[in-house]
């Protein structure tokens, strides 16, 4: 996408235009290397001059012998000029100026984020992935601020991912303690089934003995 410029001329904000306009005014004079230049993803307005960008330093030939005189640079407007000696606030971007596309990375971090909240004993495999595009998003957006946003999604996306790990963990905890109760519960049963049939294995033998044990004639 073609990047908007916006200047300041006659102490009113002009624009959007693209780079080669911008470079055009430049050249031919109308706009001056100190009045400021915005755009998307600067952090303030800046002089033309001190932007690479739209001021090269191979971009401005010597006038050839003879040429007609430049038109008179015009003064650069007394209202960027007192903002930029008194160090107030920068110029506010205009209120026209479209915003940054989001990064998918973090929708895709943020929608994982939530299945890994609501799916059931599986959050880890929402989760993790949400961690992922999360952290991955935030550094793509950290490295090129103005190109890309959607940093607040990524963020939740990150949190909930976490929160959907810590579910998962304690889940796998949970299962493996009541795996564990389950267990011995039933070697309990199978003890107390041994014990019982025992018992009665000595109650049988008892009798038995009994019966050989009494007088089987009459004297």
């Amino acid at each position: 996408m073609m990047k908007e410029w916006f200047y300041a001329k006659g102490g009113a904000q002009e624009g959007p235009v693209d780079l080669a306009t911008l470079q055009a005014k430049l050249q031919g004079g109308e706009l001056s290397p100190t009045d400021l230049v915005w755009r998307e993803g600067m952090a303030e307005w800046t002089a033309a001059e001190k932007v690479p960008e739209v001021a090269p330093p191979a971009a401005a030939p010597a006038a050839a012998p003879g040429a007609a005189a430049a038109p008179e640079v015009p003064a650069q407007p007394a209202a960027a000029t007192s903002a930029a000696a008194s160090g107030a606030a920068p110029m506010t971007p205009p209120a026209g100026s479209p915003a940054p596309p989001v990064s998918g990375l973090a929708i895709a971090s943020l929608v994982c984020g939530i299945l890994g909240l609501v799916s059931c004993y599986v959050h880890a495999l929402f989760a993790l992935p949400a961690v992922i595009c999360g952290h991955m998003a935030m550094g793509r957006i950290k490295a090129a601020p103005g190109e890309v946003g959607g940093r607040g999604l990524a963020l939740g996306g990150v949190i909930m991912g976490y929160i959907g790990l810590l579910l998962q963990i304690l889940t796998i905890a949970a299962l493996a303690i009541f795996a564990l109760k389950v267990d011995s519960m039933q070697q309990e049963a199978e003890g107390e089934m041994q014990r019982q049939l025992q018992r009665q294995t000595e109650m049988e033998e008892e009798f038995q003995r009994q019966i050989q044990e009494s007088p089987g004639q009459e004297p």
